[in-house]
């Protein structure tokens, strides 16, 4: 398995592994969730340009793009909740496909060093 960079090249499996994901929730909780659009997902993912502060990785276990993660890095924030006095690292999607589950991707990425990419 490999961790790394989003290529323009994944944007169509990571829109694919998003819904997937999404329409779950949405099909198990109708009340509060309903499935995305295709394009909007599309363009959103697209939208994030890795960047100092904005990670955008994925999972690939032989040829096949099985999951994602996206996260930003957030500056202290004097008048915040929290008591840092550092940046944080916050994630906002982590999605696996069904198929790869269990398999130790999420272990990898939650423990992942944003700075290099990773091969196993």
């Amino acid at each position: 398995m490999i961790i790394r960079d989003r290529q323009d090249e994944d944007l169509d499996s990571i829109v694919t592994l998003a819904l997937e994901s999404l329409t779950w929730h949405a099909d198990t909780f109708p009340h509060v969730r309903r499935p995305p659009a295709r394009d909007g997902l599309a363009s959103d993912f697209q939208a994030l340009t890795p960047e100092p502060d904005t990670y955008f990785r994925v999972a690939v276990l032989d040829t096949t793009v099985t999951g994602f993660l996206t996260a930003t890095i957030q500056p202290p924030n004097p008048n915040g909740i929290e008591a840092l006095d550092e940046p944080t690292l916050y994630i906002a999607d982590v999605i696996v496909t069904q198929a790869a589950r269990r398999r130790g991707i999420c272990q990898r990425r939650s423990n992942f060093d944003p700075f290099s990419s990773v091969e196993n």
